[in-house]
């Protein structure tokens, strides 16, 4: 996440094609999805970026879609992590969220409602988002 977000940061220029070129994978056992030292991972990569952007200029609306990808980042793992790691993940996300400047995100036009009330509750409710997204992964598998 961080080494991918760092080139595009970095290119000079950047050309999209609608074409697939490369798709590999291969589930590893070690994983962060199972694995107890990983649970965290997807957060630090975050924490490297933040850590990277540190005395960068970044326009508002810029960190506010980075923030939301992180937010949608923190939703997707916790919807694939063993159950077993739900709660610490769910803190450790809103921990580091709570980090960031989420005014320039509440205030954002261009993310959308339904974003801002997920924000808000995993930043001040996280054991009621977590049951949320309990339940969601329960019935979606």
């Amino acid at each position: 996440v961080s080494f991918q977000f760092k080139t595009q940061y970095s290119a000079k220029n950047i050309k999209f094609i609608n074409e697939a070129l490369y798709n590999y994978r291969i589930d590893n056992p070690n994983s962060s999805v199972s694995a107890k030292g990983k649970v965290g991972a997807i957060i630090n990569e975050f924490k490297e970026i933040d850590n990277f952007l540190q005395d960068k200029k970044i326009l508002p609306e810029t960190l506010s879609q980075l923030i939301l990808h992180e937010l949608r980042a923190y939703i997707w793992n916790f919807m694939r992590i063993s159950k077993f790691y739900e709660h610490e993940f769910i803190i450790l996300s809103q921990k580091k969220l709570k980090e960031e400047d989420l005014k320039i995100f509440y205030k954002s036009r261009y993310i959308k409602l339904k974003e801002k009330i997920k924000m808000f509750l995993l930043v001040n409710y996280s054991a009621f988002f977590k049951y949320l997204l309990s339940i969601i992964k329960k019935y979606t598998k």
